[in-house]
């Protein structure tokens, strides 16, 4: 369903990855990033062009990533103001700026009410992604003007699929990693 979100390139304002830790949602938000921005023909990731290249590197001044700070448990209303001061200039060279938070739902209930605003109203090109354990920490209003989009652990079918076919390792030693790992790494 992303991949058909780039494909029409109808960008929401803001897309909420939920999941347990582990299961790839953070991943997935800087593909979404490079996709929205690649400058290939392809509507995917070339991960060649040099907009991919400094997604990639971490250094793409237009993907803005905002996370827990050190030693603290939740994340503060300065953070969120820190957004705001950002994307009141325009994006530097992306055609798709994009605001990840990571573990949203460590937000205190003032960071959420400040995100609100930016939510409702982004700039021109400009969407955000938030990633959350879990939703009910989240403030209804946050819920309701995000298109959610929630991520589960691989099966053990799944680990032991990759194990044999992207790591080469023998088919029954994949089955008992598999089956001892879990689908919860």
């Amino acid at each position: 369903e992303l991949d058909d979100i780039i494909q029409a390139d109808k960008i929401p304002n803001a897309l909420l990855f939920s999941g347990k830790k582990n299961t790839g949602k953070i991943e997935r938000a800087v593909e979404f990033a490079k996709a929205c921005n690649c400058i290939a023909e392809t509507k995917r990731p070339c991960n060649n062009c040099l907009p991919c290249k400094k997604i990639n590197a971490d250094m793409h001044p237009d993907i803005i990533q905002v996370s827990l700070s050190e030693k603290k448990k939740m994340i503060s209303i300065s953070q969120i103001r820190e957004i705001g001061l950002l994307l009141s200039a325009k994006p530097n060279e992306a055609k798709k700026r994009m605001i990840l938070i990571k573990d949203a739902d460590k937000m205190n209930a003032q960071a959420q009410n400040a995100l609100l605003k930016m939510l409702e109203e982004p700039p021109d090109n400009t969407f955000f992604i938030l990633t959350a354990t879990q939703t009910p920490p989240l403030l209804p209003t946050i819920l309701s003007r995000c298109r959610q989009f929630r991520f589960r652990p691989p099966s053990c079918r799944e680990i032991q699929e990759t194990l044999v076919h992207q790591y080469g390792i023998d088919p029954k030693k994949a089955y008992i990693f598999s089956r001892t790992a879990g689908p919860d790494l």
